[in-house]
């Protein structure tokens, strides 16, 4: 084992006992590690100050506070030192590639690999690796498969400091929706750019398939599938502030104002947090008690060194989406070219199908479904305080809100909760002035028939060639 990684191994034994014990003893040996190997550290502010505070601790009799502050000054020591020093990653598992590219966060400091792949073939005894004349720090890192293998054959690397699991990113969650994110994009720069841009369609997937882009020739549509009132909020908001349009389209159904989309665990809602955050656009979403998206609490180096070296990469190598998996997760998959055009490919397709395959089963089933929203009365009020501040933003501005309540069949509409409908078009109604807020009821109207829906409650191509007709006829710049 070569020096560094030995020291920091020490370093580490060190700050497990001194957490323990407390005592003047358990300092005088941290300081005599550092005499030692004084040619070791690096000239820089966290070495110093780590330097200057077990100095003052070891002329005094140390309290339990002096303690917890020495700790804080060496986990941010031992941070520093590692990520100063090239690692040498030796990787045990199935596919090395494919866990480049599953991994949620690797070493960015690494200057040699060294790969193992494994399969039921592998002798235990090919996996070997002469580690004694390596200067950088070298680190183990596996799969479920590679550890599994270590373990089974009893394989040990003493020489490296650690060995590493790095937790993976759920990739099929977020298939089917990455296409989202380049397709909002090019849209949301053309909104920036283009002068000739003049009204922004907002919404869920009734706004998408409604007013879908090939039918756009003065506006652009920056809905996304399940988008909810905060969402649309949003991206009013933003544009306001960003270019000269003034005209909005928010496009509900007959359940919104009782839904909020961060509540609801949809996985495009992490691909709408991440088009946002890449694009500068605040996003401020309620979550659900208990499951707030979070900076990482304070993690010192008193727990198991491999765990700590996980920390370690998360936190300082990884910071953008550290503590969030799910932003992780995206990120990784927009790197992966043939999963983004396969998912804009699946998107694109959804919104230029003609087809109405379509059952009075799969409309109950989407009723049922839907009627559940009443519950959430909570929701109902969150929703009504959002609009409350976008209209007022509006009017301060000169803008206007077209509302459109969407389209549906005859049968969707005699078996939908009645009293949730009601509500939500008694309030979209309260809401409007015909000054800034204007509303239009498409959900009953008798230009739609059953061949203009794709499934249970979405207008295919055929419909949505309709919508934007008959929104055009009533002055919307489309």
């Amino acid at each position: 084992m070569n020096n560094t990684a030995l020291f920091l191994k020490n370093i580490h034994l060190l700050a497990q006992k001194l957490s323990w014990l407390e005592n003047d003893a358990v300092v005088d040996e941290l300081k005599a590690l550092i005499i030692t190997n004084s040619h070791l550290l690096n000239e820089d502010k966290v070495t110093n100050a780590f330097i200057n505070e077990l100095i003052y601790c070891s002329e005094k009799n140390v309290t339990a506070e002096d303690v917890a502050k020495l700790i804080a000054h060496l986990n941010a020591f031992f941070i520093a030192h590692f990520l100063s020093h090239p690692c040498h990653v030796i990787f045990i598992g199935r596919d090395w590639a494919a866990y480049q590219r599953t991994a949620l966060f690797l070493p960015t400091n690494v200057e040699k690999t060294t790969v193992f792949e494994i399969n039921q073939h592998t002798d235990p005894e090919s996996v070997r690796v002469d580690l004694e004349d390596d200067t950088t720090i070298p680190i183990v890192v596996t799969d479920y498969t590679g550890f599994n293998f270590i373990k089974k054959n009893n394989i040990e690397f003493p020489e490296a400091l650690t060995a590493l699991q790095f937790p993976e990113r759920n990739n099929d969650l977020y298939n089917e929706v990455i296409g989202f994110i380049p397709l909002l994009t090019e849209r949301y720069e053309k909104a920036l750019s283009q002068s000739d841009v003049k009204s922004v369609v907002v919404g869920s997937s009734y706004a998408w398939q409604g007013f879908p882009d090939e039918l756009l020739e003065k506006s652009v549509n920056l809905s996304i599938f399940s988008g909810d009132i905060t969402y649309s909020s949003s991206i009013i908001k933003n544009i306001t502030e960003t270019t000269s349009i003034k005209n909005f389209i928010l496009c509900i159904g007959l359940y919104d104002v009782f839904y909020e989309l961060s509540m609801r665990g949809v996985n495009t809602f992490s691909a709408a947090r991440f088009f946002c955050s890449i694009n500068n656009i605040e996003y401020s979403f309620r979550r659900k008690e208990g499951d707030i998206i979070s900076e990482a609490n304070k993690q010192y180096i008193l727990g198991p060194l491999d765990l700590f070296i996980l920390q370690i990469y998360a936190q300082e190598t990884h910071q953008q989406y550290y503590g969030d998996e799910a932003l992780s997760s995206i990120n990784g998959l927009m790197q992966d070219e043939t999963r983004l055009k396969k998912s804009v490919d699946f998107i694109n397709q959804r919104t230029t199908c003609t087809n109405f395959t379509y059952s009075s089963t799969q409309i109950l089933t989407r009723v049922s479904k839907l009627s559940k929203l009443y519950k959430r009365k909570n929701s109902f009020e969150n929703n009504k305080q959002v609009l409350a501040s976008l209209i007022a933003l509006l009017k301060a501005k000169g803008c206007t809100l077209n509302i459109i309540v969407m389209p549906f069949t005859q049968f969707f509409i005699k078996n939908f909760e009645s009293d949730l409908k009601n509500e939500t078009l008694e309030f979209i109604e309260s809401i409007t002035d015909n000054t800034t807020v204007f509303m239009k009821d498409f959900s009953t109207h008798d230009a739609f028939g059953p061949e203009d829906f794709s499934d249970a409650d979405h207008l295919n191509f055929n419909g949505a060639n309709k919508l934007c007709s008959l929104a055009k006829q009533l002055g919307i710049a489309l």
